[in-house]
C-alpha cells in the first residue's frame, strides 16, 4: 500500500522535530548537570547544634565498635583513666555556652608514639597515651582540655573548625545525595565505616587559620582565671616543651598553627604565640593552687 505524499510530509516532520527534542534535551541536560557540579561545589549540608551531636555520637561509636582499627582503652579495664578525665572535662564543659546540651566525653586513644587531641562534633574529645605521658600536671591538661572546648563551642555558631573539614567529607561522598533532608542524610552516614574513616580521619588531622586557634588559647587562658585556681600558664609550658624537644611527634602542636607549613605574617609565629598567651596570663598569675599527684597517679595506670 503506498503512502501519500502528506503522511510522508508529517513523518519527516515529525522526525525532524523528535531529533530537535532529543538534541535539546541533551543539551539541556548537560547544562543542569554543569549547574549542578557547580551548586554542589558550594554546598554544605547546615547542621544545628542537635544534628552536630548526633554526628559526634555517629562517629564516636565508629570508633567504639571497631577497636582493631581505633585501638583505644576500654572503659572496664581503666575505669580511674576514665572517671579522672572525664570530671576534669565536665570542670571545662559547664563553662560552655552549650553546657549540657552535647554528649561531652573523652576517649583517650592507645597511641604512646604521638602526642595529639582532637575532636569530634558534638562534645567528643579524644586524647593519645602519648599526650597524657606528655603532659606534666593537671593544670595542663585542664587548659588543654578548655582550648579544645573552644572548638566545640564555636560549632554552635556555625563557625569554621573540623566540623566544616567533615562537611567536606560528607559533601563529596554524597555527591549523588543532594537534596536529602539532614535527617536522612545523618540515617546514610551511621553505619558507613569507609565514610566514618574518612570524616574521623578529617578530624584528626584538621588544622585551623591562625587567628582562631590564638582565640582558642585566649578562651582557655581566660577560662581558668575566670573559674578556677590552676596556674594559667599550661598551655605555654606545653608549647616550650614541645618547641625544643625534636624526638617526638607533637601531632597537636603541628596541627594547631602556627607552624613552619603555614606561610603566614611575622605576627603568626610560635613565639607570638607565647607573647599572645603570656598577656592574658598576667592578670591570675597570683592564683593559689597546690599541684596534686592525681594526674601522676592517673598517668601511672595507662599502658
Amino acid at each position: 500500500m503506498g503512502v501519500s505524499k502528506q503522511s510522508t510530509s508529517t513523518m519527516t516532520w515529525l522526525s525532524k522535530g523528535y531529533l530537535a527534542s532529543l538534541v535539546l534535551g541533551v543539551f539541556v541536560l548537560i547544562i543542569l548537570q554543569s549547574c549542578r557540579r557547580n551548586d554542589l561545589d558550594s554546598y554544605n549540608p547546615v547542621l544545628n547544634a542537635a544534628n552536630e551531636r548526633d554526628l559526634g555520637n555517629i562517629l564516636f561509636q565508629e570508633i567504639i565498635d571497631n577497636p582493631n582499627v581505633y585501638p583505644f582503652l576500654s572503659f572496664s579495664d581503666y575505669p580511674e583513666v576514665y572517671a579522672y578525665l572525664n570530671q576534669a572535662l565536665q570542670m571545662v564543659e559547664t563553662r560552655t555556652d552549650i553546657r549540657d546540651f552535647y554528649g561531652w566525653e573523652v576517649l583517650v586513644l592507645d597511641d604512646d608514639e604521638i602526642q595529639n587531641a582532637y575532636t569530634l562534633p558534638g562534645g567528643k574529645i579524644l586524647l593519645t597515651t602519648g599526650l597524657l605521658k606528655y603532659l606534666d600536671g593537671e593544670h595542663q591538661l585542664i587548659e588543654l582540655l578548655a582550648h579544645e572546648a573552644y572548638y566545640i563551642n564555636r560549632e554552635n555558631d556555625g563557625a569554621p573548625t573540623s566540623l566544616s573539614l567533615i562537611m567536606q567529607k560528607m559533601k563529596f561522598s554524597f555527591i549523588n545525595n543532594r537534596g536529602l533532608g539532614t535527617k536522612i542524610f545523618l540515617d546514610a552516614i551511621e553505619g558507613d565505616s569507609v565514610l566514618n574513616f574518612d570524616m574521623i580521619h578529617e578530624a584528626k588531622i584538621a588544622s585551623y587559620d591562625p587567628s582562631i586557634v590564638f582565640d582558642a588559647d585566649v578562651y582557655a587562658v581566660n577560662m581558668i582565671c575566670d573559674n578556677y585556681l590552676y596556674p594559667p600558664n599550661g598551655l605555654r609550658e606545653i608549647i616550650q616543651k614541645a618547641e625544643t624537644d625534636e624526638n617526638i611527634e607533637f601531632v597537636w602542636l603541628n596541627n594547631k598553627p602556627p607552624s613552619l607549613t603555614y606561610a603566614k605574617p611575622p605576627e603568626f609565629t610560635l613565639e607570638t604565640r607565647m607573647d599572645n598567651l603570656l598577656i592574658h596570663e598576667t592578670p591570675c598569675n597570683d592564683n593559689e593552687y597546690e599541684e596534686t599527684n592525681l594526674y601522676a597517679e592517673m598517668v601511672s595506670q595507662l599502658p
